[in-house]
């Protein structure tokens, strides 16, 4: 479950934890790599797209 966990809050980080949002695109078992401590961390980002939301579009969209 460590390492469950540990990939849904790197790819929560990655959707919504700053200003530019990061999309992977390809997330499979072979694009995460685990630490010495068998933490997880995501890799290759080849395919992966950043969406930058403004403010006032969120605000507009509700």
């Amino acid at each position: 479950m460590h390492i469950f966990f540990g990939i849904a809050h790197g790819l929560y980080y990655l959707h919504a934890s700053s200003q530019t949002k990061i999309i992977h695109c390809n997330i499979k078992t072979s694009n995460i790599q685990l630490n010495k401590n068998l933490n997880p961390k995501i890799a290759d980002f080849g395919l992966a797209r950043l969406i930058q939301y403004e403010r006032s579009e969120i605000m507009a969209q509700q």
